[in-house]
């Protein structure tokens, strides 16, 4: 049986002495707001502690060249397929650590029921975010330690065998910043009470229904008191009883969020106590609302527990009772609400920071780096052929290889030449160049819209591509069609012309967009006025860069098949039809 490790806490430290690493890379797995608490986060709390630190793109080939110039890889829910499962092997051979990285539970695929967010899918989108767990599942078992946000996940990971390091969430010095402006600017009212719900995505719904009946309550009773909702959540229908008592706003984008938080009195952080989803959850929504100095009611999960001192800097409420007096308490008493308000965002000053935070994960890190290297052997650390193979794909890389497979084949037989591979070294180097090609091959073909696709060269000035199709519905309004952007910011303008036929002069349809708006292997929705008669025609489109240059332009997804750029056309539902 596989020895289960305990669970390592940074406080406190068990190494205490400056940082010998000579680098760290977040390996991003992912999008959303995660990102920026377990990526660009820490990047900026260990840069702060003089450790360099870096993030980088799962699908970006650079990354082979990468493995040259980090010691510790932090992997950030990066699922196990194109080039990684290489990579970290790559890593290995060079004496390299893998970090496995969350602050959700997304690496159990037998607890992926209890995710609330798949209630809200396709079965087609449900199917990939199953799949996305069990590849998650896999990276995690081939790292050599994790890191996580909370107790409760860390006693997940330990039972996958994994050291793991609890590093939780935390501010980082711009929305310091912006909090502090928020702060000053607040001015509550005082013939009202608001309380407030910021939810993140469209999965809260049975969370904030743990507080409904205590809030439906306290209006009841109170009409000094409001409510004020942000973000995603379909609200239960008996609030309409309270008219304008009652409000919703849309997402705001975090840069805003400070500003929205300030004009509530009472933030509220309602989970479900039996759903380990839930209980994984960092406590975020507490320092998010305590660095502006505003109070919150929370579920007792791990993280809140952890967080919140009941009484002192916030409170925990686990039955409708316990929401009702906790949330009248504060809503009758402003005096008791603001000197929590002010706790709160003592604590969070102290607690959840660049520089408070750094402190303890350049400690971790450390440990983590010491521990490993002792824990690993010698042998293992300088493998010729992955010496090879690193400093070829850095070169390769830096060349611009990954813009084009004929270039990758060019530069690699350039390389060849310039080197010309002394007889001991030969075969090494045919190994590892056939290697190279291999893994970059990887990265030029992708599925969309359920066909396989490889990338095509830039598209630079004079450059057209193009092709044809049969509108199935009446009032064809958008196609969606993916761009690759080669990791990097790309700023001509991309033009997409549809005809009703290759030879026609005349657009029925053009839609200019800039190439910096371009996200890396994602569709982008060109969206056109509705054409009523598109059942049954034939369509033709083409995409063109006039302004473009090579390392300045955008590569378009081609179909195996058809060998047209790959895209999905989109129709007005007949609800919206004119």
């Amino acid at each position: 049986m596989v020895a289960i490790p305990q669970v390592q806490t940074v406080t406190p430290p068990s190494y205490d002495e400056p940082s010998q690493l000579s680098g760290v890379l977040f390996v991003i797995g992912c999008e959303g707001d995660t990102v920026r608490y377990r990526c660009y986060h820490p990047r900026e709390q260990l840069m702060s502690q003089g450790v360099r630190a870096a993030t980088r793109s799962w699908n970006d080939p650079h990354l082979f060249g990468d493995t040259l110039d980090y010691d510790l890889f932090i992997l950030h829910r990066v699922m196990y397929n194109g080039f990684i499962p290489d990579l970290i092997d790559l890593l290995h051979h060079l004496g390299k650590i893998v970090i496995f990285d969350t602050d959700d539970l997304v690496f159990e695929p037998t607890m992926a029921s209890y995710d609330n967010l798949l209630a809200t899918m396709s079965d087609e989108q449900a199917k990939h975010y199953r799949q996305s767990i069990h590849l998650r599942a896999q990276t995690l078992s081939h790292c050599d330690y994790a890191l996580t946000a909370t107790q409760f996940l860390a006693d997940r990971l330990r039972r996958h065998g994994k050291q793991t390091f609890i590093t939780r969430n935390s501010l980082n010095d711009e929305l310091v910043q912006i909090s502090e402006d928020a702060y000053r600017r607040r001015a509550p009212q005082e013939h009202r009470v608001v309380i407030g719900y910021f939810s993140g995505s469209p999965s809260h719904d049975q969370d904030f229904a743990v507080a409904a009946p205590a809030l439906l309550r306290l209006m009841e009773r109170h009409p000094q008191v409001h409510l004020h909702v942000w973000g995603y959540l379909s609200l239960d229908g008996r609030f309409a009883q309270f008219g304008e008592r009652v409000q919703q706003t849309s997402y705001v984008p975090w840069q805003k969020l400070p500003y929205e938080i300030g004009q509530v009195d009472i933030n509220i952080a309602p989970l479900e106590l039996d759903n380990p989803f839930c209980q994984s959850k960092s406590e975020l929504k507490y320092f998010e609302a305590g660095i502006v100095g505003v109070p919150t009611v929370a579920s007792p999960t791990d993280a809140f527990k952890f967080a919140i001192t009941h009484g002192e800097n916030g409170l925990l409420a686990s039955t409708t009772q316990e929401w009702l007096a906790n949330l009248e308490l504060l809503s009758l008493d402003s005096a008791r609400r603001q000197a929590m308000g002010e706790t709160a965002r003592q604590h969070v000053l102290a607690h959840y920071t660049s520089a408070a935070r750094g402190i303890e994960l350049t400690r971790a890190l450390n440990q983590i780096w010491h521990d490993g290297r002792a824990r690993f052997p010698a042998s293992n650390v300088s493998h010729p052929a992955s010496l090879v193979i690193a400093q070829l794909m850095r070169q390769l890389t830096g060349m611009g290889a990954t813009d084009d497979p004929a270039r990758t084949e060019q530069l690699i037989t350039r390389l060849a030449d310039e080197r010309g591979s002394p007889r001991p070294w030969s075969r090494l180097w045919a190994w590892s160049k056939n290697w190279i090609k291999k893994q970059l091959r990887r990265t030029y073909e992708r599925e969309f819209f359920d066909q396989t696709c490889v990338l095509s060269t830039e598209l630079t000035a004079g450059k057209k591509q193009g092709g044809c199709f049969t509108a199935t519905r009446p009032n064809l309004y958008r196609l969606d069609i993916p761009f690759a952007t080669y990791s990097r910011l790309n700023t001509p303008d991309v033009i997409l012309h549809v005809k009703a036929s290759p030879n026609d002069r005349q657009d029925l349809a053009t839609v200019c967009v800039s190439a910096a708006l371009l996200r890396d292997n994602q569709p982008y929705r060109f969206t056109f006025e509705p054409i009523p008669d598109s059942q049954g025609r034939e369509f033709y489109f083409y995409l063109e860069s006039p302004d473009a240059f090579p390392g300045n332009a955008v590569g378009l997804w081609i179909t195996q098949d058809r060998q047209q750029p790959a895209f999905a056309p989109y129709y007005l539902p007949k609800e919206r039809e004119p």
